[in-house]
């Protein structure tokens, strides 16, 4: 049977269906109320029974957008991370490459290369420097050690932070100063 949403097309329908009963009551009248009144309650559950049908519909297809949303971020976020992996060793690379001018150059080409299309992605290095005040929300503290730097600044990077649209997608490990020399 085809079921057409549209509310007063249900009704029709089902006017058209409850006419077309053959009802084969006597012709006493209580005994056609009685019937009339079932079929008029059979009318409103059924009414009811769509109306959350279609709900659940909605409810179902909201549910399933949010959570195909929520997993493509994931996903991306866990491939990003990855590729700061390979970030992290050019720039490895590019240090142990300073003696050799050819490699250091095609090394920091393809960082290069690497960090525009992060970028293009919304994928950012954090501004992060030694002597910045340590900040938990951009910040990942690896050690505390004594420099020449006050308390709770940062004395060395030991890994650069990345932010995705934003929000940290990695947070910089740095060692934090003690204060104390």
């Amino acid at each position: 049977m085809f079921v057409d949403h549209d509310s007063s097309n249900v009704d029709e329908t089902l006017n058209d269906n409850v006419d077309s009963v053959n009802l084969n009551a006597n012709s006493d009248s209580e005994n056609e109320e009685n019937a009339q009144e079932g079929l008029e309650n059979l009318v409103k559950k059924l009414k009811g029974d769509l109306v959350l049908s279609l709900a659940d519909k909605e409810n179902m297809r909201k549910r399933f957008e949010r959570d195909s949303r929520e997993y493509a971020k994931h996903v991306v976020n866990n491939f990003a991370l990855s590729i700061l992996e390979v970030v992290d060793n050019l720039e490895l690379a590019l240090q142990a490459a300073e003696s050799d001018k050819n490699i250091h150059i095609g090394i920091q080409l393809v960082y290069k290369q690497i960090l525009s299309i992060l970028e293009g992605k919304n994928i950012t290095q954090q501004n992060t420097q030694i002597g910045d005040e340590f900040d938990a929300q951009k910040h990942e503290i690896l050690e505390e050690i004594s420099s020449d730097q006050d308390k709770n600044k940062i004395a060395q990077i030991k890994a650069k932070g990345y932010m995705m649209n934003d929000k940290v997608l990695r947070h910089a490990k740095v060692s934090v100063s003690t204060g104390i020399k």
